[in-house]
């Protein structure tokens, strides 16, 4: 059966990403880690094509470069790297479902009308979550450094499950948002590489995805 040259390409530069990981795995991985890391580097890939093609291109590049690090952390087993790049992540989404408005509080971008469709208590439990851990800008200077060189909790087995979890969640519902909100900039920048766009985001989110490109 005939594919799509694009989707060959992006399945051969997961393959690779997922083989890279599991090759470097602090741990022994099971078959839901492969299957995270599979999904994660799909939404990589997802956030890598949009900055390519100048759709939020700095916002784009943060995101793809923060969940790119968090998969870094997840095969080191560094909670706390894992953490920071998480709500990094979150709040280059944020970002981007605000603009075309630059500047504005995390507060503020937690306030935007997309996000009252979506559990955002959740969201914000999680941003604010990890303050106490990865945020230090109220502190003296040495005991941010301190707390940088002390050893960071490790990811066991059933905190990375449930860690891997809300990450999945947390990269869908963002998705999802950025999705709905610029279906014609999003179509616009896939082109006439829609076959692209069904491989990132998979199948049942696509489906979607043209409906409410249709209804546009």
């Amino acid at each position: 059966m005939f594919e799509f040259e694009g989707v060959s390409l992006l399945r051969r530069e997961l393959t690779g990403f997922r083989d890279f990981f599991c090759g470097v795995c602090s741990f022994l991985y099971t078959q839901y880690d492969v299957e995270f890391i599979s999904f994660l580097g799909k939404k990589i890939l997802f956030f890598k094509i949009l900055s390519s093609r100048n759709f939020a291109r700095h916002e784009a590049t943060n995101a793809f470069s923060e969940l790119l690090a968090c998969s870094k952390y997840i095969a080191l087993q560094d909670y706390r790297g894992l953490l920071l790049n998480e709500r990094s992540f979150l709040e280059s989404c944020l970002q981007i479902i605000n603009l075309p408005e630059h500047g504005l509080t995390t507060a503020k971008m937690f306030e935007h009308a997309s996000l009252e469709s979506v559990n955002s208590a959740r969201l914000k439990q999680l941003y604010h979550g990890t303050s106490e851990l990865v945020h230090h800008d109220r502190t003296e200077i040495s005991t941010t450094l301190q707390a940088l060189f002390s050893p960071s909790p490790e990811l066991n087995e059933d905190k990375r499950k449930n860690t891997e979890s809300d990450l999945m969640w947390l990269v869908e519902t963002l998705v999802d948002i950025i999705l709905s909100q610029y279906t014609d900039d999003i179509s616009s920048a896939f082109f006439v590489r829609k076959p692209e766009l069904e491989f990132v985001i998979g199948k049942k989110r696509y489906k979607t995805f043209l409906s409410e490109l249709e209804g546009n």
